[in-house]
This record gives C-alpha cells, sequence and structure tokens, in this order.
C-alpha cells in the first residue's frame, strides 16, 4: 500500500505517512491501488556529480599511463630490463643506458656466449676465464696480445677480448 500524496509505501499499522505526513484514509482499497509517486530521490540529485567523480578517475588515470609510457619511451627500449652479466651484477636484471656485447675469446671458449653488459662496465668486472695449468694474465684488444687493457679501462662498444 502507498501514499497517495507522496506515493511513499506504507505499513499496514500506520495512522499516518512516514515520509509526509498525509494522514491515511480509511478507504484502503484506494491507498493499495495508488502507485508509488516517481519524485527525484537524492540518489537522482546525486548522479552528475557520481559522473563528474567518474570523469575525473578516468582522466587520472590516462594521465598516469601517459606519463609512464612517455618515461619508457625516454629511457628507450634497449634499457627497459636489460640482463647484465658482469661483475657484482652478474645474472640481476639491471637498468642501463645502452648495453654492449662483449665476446671473450681463449683456449676453450669456442662455445661460449658473449656477455651482454652495460656501457662503462670496466675490464676489472669482467670475469676471468679458469682453465687447469693456465695463468690467467690479462685481457687485451687483440688477438696478437699487443693492446694490454688494463682493469679501469671501461667497455664503451661491442669487442672482443682475448685472454
Amino acid at each position: 500500500m502507498y501514499c497517495g500524496n507522496c506515493g511513499s509505501k506504507l505499513f499496514e499499522d500506520n495512522a499516518f505517512c512516514e515520509n509526509c505526513g498525509q494522514k491515511i484514509s480509511e478507504n484502503t482499497e484506494e491507498q493499495e491501488k495508488a502507485q508509488p509517486i516517481a519524485l527525484p530521490i537524492e540518489a537522482e540529485r546525486d548522479k552528475p556529480k557520481a559522473k563528474k567523480v567518474i570523469i575525473v578517475a578516468l582522466a587520472a588515470l590516462l594521465l598516469v599511463a601517459l606519463i609512464v609510457g612517455a618515461v619508457i619511451m625516454l629511457i628507450g627500449s634497449d634499457s627497459v630490463g636489460t640482463e647484465v652479466e658482469s661483475g657484482d651484477t652478474e645474472g640481476e636484471m639491471v637498468l642501463a643506458t645502452h648495453t654492449i656485447t662483449v665476446r671473450l675469446n681463449f683456449p676453450g671458449a669456442e662455445d661460449a656466449p658473449p656477455l651482454i653488459i652495460a656501457e662503462g662496465t670496466t675490464i676489472a668486472d669482467i670475469p676471468t676465464p679458469e682453465r687447469p695449468r693456465y695463468i690467467f694474465v690479462h685481457w687485451t684488444s687483440d688477438s696478437a696480445g699487443q693492446n694490454i687493457l688494463s682493469p679501469e679501462t671501461s667497455i664503451t662498444e661491442n669487442s672482443t677480448l682475448y685472454a
């Protein structure tokens, strides 16, 4: 049963409408047939506010996504999650600005995979080869062993190192 004045649902033991205060008439059949009146309720009035909140949240999310994308593009695809295998960072994921491929050439290294290192890695960070009855002395940049590289030498380009 509904109030004939405001359309609110009525309970059988109410003498007055709890919403508008209208006295409930004696004719209960008329009240039972009455339908609720569509009035603007609080939720409908708040719909524009809810839409604004959703729009602002989506705009903020889009802005964050654009900033993250711009940072990734500025860093460059070469440096995002590049595995660097040298010195103290062996086997770890390291963010590097540029990566360099270093091939190691020494007896027994025919099947050794190249090292991918960060630009500027020093010779001291390159692992030294171990082989029975051989003593590693130094790395060189030529196969004849004439250009000896000091431990402080930075590697700045793709190279082959000779032991």
